[in-house]
């Protein structure tokens, strides 16, 4: 069995929070619990890499991570 590690899945949910997925279709999408999204997603908030918009649920990431 192949084990992500933390950068795997902080890739994986930079690659895909574009403002269109939600939490539950990332988790889906890449095959995740719901801890490993919980816990990565209060990572990447508390570093202002992605924002989380409450009332439609869609996750962008911020200009910090753009290049």
């Amino acid at each position: 069995m192949n084990y992500l590690t933390s950068t795997e899945i902080i890739s994986m949910i930079l690659d895909t929070a574009n403002g269109v997925e939600t939490k539950t279709k990332i988790m889906y999408k890449h095959m995740l619990n719901y801890n490993q999204l919980n816990d990565t997603f209060l990572y990447l908030i508390e570093n202002k890499l992605i924002e989380y918009h409450d009332g439609t649920k869609i996750i962008r990431t911020t200009e910090k991570v753009k290049y």
